[in-house]
């Protein structure tokens, strides 16, 4: 668990969108791995000025980074004390209502793939924001397999931070754990009308920027996947249920990718496997200065 280059563009990007951090609560103690040249853009997006190897230096831990985003209450929530968590509790189980509604925001870097009773684990995550507060998430998206119990999708999140449940997505992204990696924003299966897939080739994460807008009781129905709701309800407009979805191996024939693995790193750098319809790219200044398509 932790805060790396991944993690503070998109808490700088947060920040820009106006994501309140007065009271901010992670799960688990983050660590603070950042690479150096990618602190020091985010430190020029936010106007910190701060040398970023003495800041890496100083800080093993992401609470000071979180101070910089206007964190004035930081918490932490573990199964354990071995970190130093403020809250103990097992994300398996049920929230107390003495801790609902705690934090103006709740920061996942990386913990809920590895709680079995996901479904009880994102229901505790959204019970413990407040009222006009953000989820914030950096989860494993593809190529992690073996990392932790599960690795999650974008339809997932649509479906779970929506207007029934109490929240709003604001934006899900999916970045390549890569020095360099890419950013694409992700538009919502139920928007595409389709599943909205991807086979690529690097370690990808997606990452979440969710607000709670209401108290409701929280999956009094439990959230359907968008194409199969369609279905049963009749609607004709979305793209056949079982579409395929990109993969390089189908577009290329099999001995010229055997002839050019050793060759290319990414196959993404020739559009194979994101789909522009679904996936938009980003930069990485345009994600840490908030700036996302709508």
């Amino acid at each position: 668990m932790g805060v790396d280059s991944s993690g503070i563009t998109l808490l700088s990007g947060a920040k820009r969108l106006g994501v309140d951090f007065t009271r901010t609560l992670t799960l688990g103690r983050q660590e603070f791995f950042p690479r150096r040249s990618e602190l020091k853009d985010v430190f020029k997006h936010m106007g910190v000025q701060e040398n970023a190897e003495d800041f890496l230096r100083a800080n093993g831990y992401a609470d000071g980074f979180f101070r910089l985003l206007g964190a004035q209450e930081l918490m932490s929530l573990d199964y354990s004390t071995y970190e130093g968590a403020t809250i103990i509790h097992d994300l398996n189980e049920p929230l107390p209502a003495k801790w609902r509604e705690t934090a103006t925001v709740v920061f996942d870097g990386g913990t809920l793939e590895h709680v079995f009773n996901i479904p009880q684990a994102l229901r505790t995550c959204m019970e413990l924001v407040t009222i006009g507060g953000h989820f914030i998430q950096v989860t494993m998206a593809n190529n992690f397999l073996g990392h932790g119990f599960w690795q999650l999708s974008p339809e997932l999140v649509f479906r779970t931070f929506a207007r029934e449940n109490g929240f709003e997505t604001s934006v899900v992204l999916l970045h390549e754990v890569i020095s360099g990696g890419r950013w694409y924003q992700v538009v919502d299966p139920a928007e595409a009308k389709s599943r909205v897939q991807l086979c690529n080739c690097q370690p990808t994460c997606m990452l979440t920027i969710a607000k709670r807008v209401a108290r409701v009781e929280m999956f009094s129905r439990p959230p359907l996947q968008s194409d199969y709701q369609a279905a049963w309800s009749g609607t004709s407009d979305f793209a056949p249920v079982y579409a395929p979805a990109p993969s390089y191996r189908r577009m290329v024939p099999e001995f010229l990718v055997r002839a050019l693995k050793p060759l290319v790193r990414d196959w993404s750098l020739f559009g194979l496997g994101w789909d522009q319809k679904y996936f938009r790219r980003l930069d990485a200044a345009a994600v840490a200065q908030g700036r996302f398509t709508r």
